[in-house]
């Protein structure tokens, strides 16, 4: 469902395919300048975010409908503080979609008087002892990392952590491709073999 918001169109409207065939950025600058055809556009293409943003918030079990519409009434009011080049619009999308899903559930959090959370704590937010865990995770691999040969080394932190390629690796570690494909499988041979012991 694609909530409907009264806007007024601008006097001259492009083609029709401009709002088939237009970047998000093409769109959001068309309804930034009044344009609420453009924005109906995007609610089209980008609905199906929403509903994950507010599922993973509040469940399967909620209203859907009305939160959509909330968010949709959010993103019409902060129109403007979209920048050009500063984010991809997907990005700015579901920062601000999350933002105010995290705002309705502390304002529902507040309103509960018996101190117990309620069925609609976010499902996608990880809690703080899951934080805890990540981050020991994270100490525990860096330190084995270490314990391995230094190129296995290098070539895994490019792989998991610079998000490299494999021809990528092979330029930076100044080897050919199939050395860099032995260097990762030797790694995370020896990886597991440290995380077994």
């Amino acid at each position: 469902m694609v909530v409907r918001i009264a806007g007024t169109p601008p006097s001259v409207r492009p083609d029709p395919h401009f709002y088939l065939g237009s970047t998000d950025d093409a769109l959001m600058l068309a309804f930034q300048n009044g344009d609420a055809l453009a924005f109906h556009a995007l609610l089209e293409r980008h609905t199906g975010m929403l509903w994950k943003i507010a599922g993973q918030f509040f469940g399967p079990k909620t209203d859907i409908d009305d939160l959509i519409q909330d968010l949709t009434l959010t993103l019409w009011q902060k129109k403007d503080a979209w920048q050009p080049g500063a984010a991809k619009f997907s990005t700015w999308l579901y920062r601000v979609a999350s933002n105010r899903c995290i705002d309705l559930v502390r304002q529902k959090q507040v309103a509960s008087h018996d101190g117990i959370l309620p069925d609609y704590v976010p499902t996608g937010l990880p809690s703080a002892e899951d934080r805890i865990v990540e981050r020991q995770q994270a100490e525990e691999m860096k330190r084995l990392l270490k314990e391995l040969p230094d190129n296995q080394r290098r070539a895994l932190q490019l792989f998991y952590y610079d998000e490299a390629t494999v021809p990528q690796i092979a330029g930076r570690l100044d080897v050919s491709e199939l050395a860099a494909r032995s260097l990762l499988k030797r790694g995370k041979q020896n990886l597991r073999t440290l995380m077994t012991a």
